[in-house]
């Protein structure tokens, strides 16, 4: 946590001093009766009106994620993903007017089918996707429980894709074997995907995103009779049904870029970052004149980890706690959605660097709506893609350098700035 205090008084000296670079627009739309012949001054000027700011954890609940992101990337990025399958059925009408049922002997054309989301795609020429067996007795949401299943004994199947191929859907064919025999002993059937060819990423979208991976296998050869079409569905933990609905699929990461360092702020990223930022500008320019533009600059440092495609949507957001929260973690939960101010997103690639600009006016406009009692003017930076892009963008705080600190500018025109002609 970084704390940097401003005295008021201290912030109407930097604008008064800045006022002296203004320019004129000579223009006379705003009062064309009454002062046809007066320009309208506009006053610039840049403050570090941050008086807060640092980095919070943002992690939602362990699978709830609407995308799921199966990506190899050497040592920068391994993450598989688990779709489970804890009830498969042990009987089968072998003809379409069958009336009875009996038990399945046999399994043929076993395949999971998977839904796409290729905004992050990442590949070379080709690559394989592999399932394994892992079910497990043992903390099965845990690395350290599940990445050492993924071993050559429990693979179940695999497919090797071409670029062209990633597209809306694919599918991955299966152990006709694996299947029949968890149907014949009722046990679950637990599923983890791995790039295991090639290296690349892109992500799969989950039961929370609304088109879950979908399992299909024929019981009976009669292709009169439909295949057997199974959703993911999770029987753990047995004391908790939404725990069991978020569980059901959900990405497991390995490895993940490193973070950057303590007295940067972080947006993005596995985990989770988000900024928080609290600002203290002066009553003469929020409450007492008319502000035109406001932008937010802030000082961009590489990360280096990440390459050029590793793209970082920052979403700007009004946070909204009152005067009680105090915890910036708590404080940078409760955000305004970003249609109330209309903020643009910034994109920016994750190892780039220079200085990056949003226009927060609207943010202003609030903060003079709001007024000064009902809690702090904070600001929340968010990736766009929180808790499903391993693209963590970095930025100088307000302990770094002066040249490089966050920083406000403003341009306004004075109160009442119409005289009578």
């Amino acid at each position: 946590m970084r704390r940097r205090g401003m005295a008021p008084l201290a912030l109407g000296c930097v604008a008064l001093v800045a006022a002296a670079c203004s320019e004129n627009l000579e223009s006379a739309v705003g009062c064309p009766e009454l002062c046809p012949n007066q320009g309208i001054d506009v006053i610039n000027v840049t403050i570090d009106a941050v008086v807060f700011d640092t980095t919070v954890r943002a992690e939602g609940p362990f699978g709830a994620e609407p995308l799921m992101l199966l990506a190899s990337r050497g040592d920068t990025l391994d993450s598989r993903v688990i779709i489970r399958y804890d009830s498969l059925p042990q009987r089968v009408r072998r003809t379409p007017g069958d009336s009875t049922t009996t038990p399945i002997t046999t399994v043929d054309s076993a395949y999971i089918q998977l839904r796409l989301e290729l905004t992050e795609k990442q590949m070379g020429a080709s690559l394989t996707v592999s399932a394994y067996d892992v079910d497990t007795d043992a903390n099965d949401t845990s690395v350290a429980a599940l990445a050492p299943l993924f071993t050559a004994d429990r693979l179940i199947g695999s497919q090797q894709f071409a670029s062209a191929d990633l597209k809306d859907s694919v599918r991955v064919p299966l152990s006709n074997a694996a299947v029949l025999a968890k149907a014949q002993a009722n046990a679950p059937l637990r599923i983890g995907l791995r790039i295991t060819g090639g290296t690349g990423q892109f992500h799969v979208q989950s039961t929370e995103g609304g088109t879950p991976p979908t399992l299909y296998f024929r019981a009976v050869p009669d292709t009169l009779v439909p295949r057997i079409t199974l959703l993911p569905l999770s029987r753990t933990p047995e004391d908790s049904l939404d725990q069991q609905a978020t569980l059901s699929d959900f990405q497991l990461v390995l490895r993940a870029p490193p973070p950057g360092s303590p007295q940067a702020l972080l947006v993005g990223g596995l985990p989770t970052k988000r900024t928080y930022m609290r600002f203290l500008i002066p009553s003469s320019i929020l409450d007492s004149s008319s502000v035109i533009r406001a932008t937010l600059l802030l000082e961009q440092v590489p990360n280096t980890w990440l390459g050029p495609l590793d793209t970082v949507f920052v979403v700007t957001h009004v946070a909204i706690g009152g005067k009680a929260i105090t915890d910036p973690e708590q404080a940078a939960r409760l955000i305004a959605a970003s249609e109330l101010t209309q903020v643009d997103t910034l994109r920016v690639a994750a190892n780039a660097s220079g200085v990056r600009e949003i226009d927060i006016a609207p943010m202003l406009r609030v903060w003079r709506a709001q007024g000064d009692t009902l809690g702090p003017r904070a600001l929340v930076l968010r990736s766009g893609r929180e808790g499903v892009s391993a693209a963590q963008a970095w930025f100088t705080s307000a302990e770094a350098v002066p040249d490089t600190r966050p920083r406000l500018r403003i341009s306004y025109t004075p109160a009442n700035p119409f005289g009578l002609p």
